[in-house]
């Protein structure tokens, strides 16, 4: 389930090297879950309602994607593991911070950066990912790791939801922060093998080179379609992360139950992205994007048209997530076929931006709607819609990519 979160990259797992980046991931799983699972619960009590929660998380989003975007000069100037370490360092330290906030002001203090942090640690692991996986097995090896990552998703939306309702929202901030504390010392220990894509960067070159990427990639039709789904994917996960959490605690639950709640969404991507990442290696990713969206965009509808229960979300999250598992460990394979050698590492932070800027455009569309007055129910009729036009997009994977 990724959040800038995240977006989680595929490992190859008969590298020896793989499997140590497939254990930090889960790791950091962990902890994003955990956090994801309370920070909108939290924002809402600071904000005083769900409606500004949008524009808080699309502020967030906004530095994101910017980070993304101008990443590529970053990665030139300084090694993969170095940056992962800071930035593991810099978000424990901004998290123990975020625990003794007292308003939305002073969160937002420790948050903004931790945001870009964490932005820099999903690509690192993503650029990692892709030195020790082969083209060959991608799409099946996509969907092994996401099986790891996935497990990660079922521990920490429980763990926080209890640490919460023992302790509280503010003791959710220091377990994350000792989960990647536990993830900068791993990292240490691991003592990675020097791959040729890992080395140092001798060209520096100037941020205009940056921006250089940015036209190339958005001048390939197949590297357009690729980001535009794995936008449609961002774009679930944060509507679904931010407005899910929030309809428990609007019918009067606790923090406990929402962590259920999100856990057991995941759980139809533990069981079905190896058999996904299998099959569209035989078959190709097209038909399985394309139904994936229509299953999420049906499951978006039926919570506008049906009334909730904990019990019955719970049932209706894992149903819709049966769509997500049919694309998640798909985008990042279709990526990697659309670029391949040193153009990969080039364009990867230009692709991953396509996740902050889903977690700017959903957030900001959620809280329009609540403004004018449409509501929860508003929300996921918009999705709907979305999520439609993305499956319209991946009708044509294989078909325009020549």
């Amino acid at each position: 389930m990724l959040k800038y979160h995240s977006r989680r990259p595929a490992i190859h797992h008969e590298h020896s090297e793989g499997a140590k980046v497939a254990r930090l991931s889960f790791m950091v799983n962990v902890g994003d879950a955990a956090f994801w699972t309370i920070l909108p619960i939290q924002l809402s009590v600071f904000a005083g309602g769900d409606g500004p929660v949008g524009f808080y998380y699309a502020l967030i989003a906004l530095i994101g994607t910017a980070v993304a975007v101008v990443s590529s000069e970053m990665f030139r100037r300084y090694r993969k593991i170095a940056i992962g370490a800071v930035s593991l360092v810099a978000m424990a330290v901004l998290l123990a911070g975020m625990s003794v906030a007292d308003d939305i002001w002073i969160l937002a203090l420790f948050d903004v950066p931790r945001s870009v942090f964490f932005m820099l640690v999903t690509i690192v692991l993503g650029l990692l990912v892709r030195d020790f996986a082969t083209t060959a097995d991608l799409a099946m090896q996509e969907g092994r790791y996401y099986q790891y990552s996935n497990f990660g998703w079922l521990i920490g939306p429980v763990a926080a939801g209890y640490i919460a309702y023992f302790y509280s929202n503010e003791a959710v901030f220091l377990f994350v922060a000792l989960v990647f504390t536990a993830s900068l010392l791993y990292l240490w220990h691991l003592h990675l093998r020097v791959h040729p894509a890992m080395a140092h960067h001798g060209d520096i070159q100037t941020t205009r080179h940056a921006w250089a990427d940015l036209r190339e990639f958005l001048s390939r039709p197949r590297l357009r379609r690729v980001f535009v789904l794995a936008f449609g994917m961002e774009f679930w996960w944060i509507v679904s992360s931010i407005y899910i959490p929030l309809a428990v605690i609007g019918l009067g639950y606790g923090p406990e139950v929402v962590g259920w709640v999100v856990a057991g969404g995941i759980i139809p991507l533990v069981l079905l992205e190896p058999w996904v990442g299998r099959k569209a290696q035989e078959r190709g990713t097209r038909s399985y994007i394309t139904v994936g969206f229509g299953i999420l965009a049906a499951g978006s509808l039926s919570f506008a048209l049906v009334g909730f229960s904990p019990e019955l979300l719970l049932f209706l999250f894992a149903a819709i997530n049966v769509g997500a598992a049919l694309i998640e460990p798909l985008t990042d394979t279709y990526f990697f076929e659309s670029a391949r050698g040193d153009e990969a590492e080039e364009f990867f932070g230009i692709y991953n931006a396509s996740a902050p800027f889903a977690n700017l455009v959903g957030p900001l569309l959620g809280a329009a709607v609540f403004t004018i007055g449409f509501g929860l129910e508003g929300v996921w009729i918009l999705t709907a819609v979305f999520l439609l036009l993305c499956a319209k997009v991946a009708l044509r994977i294989g078909r325009a990519d020549g």
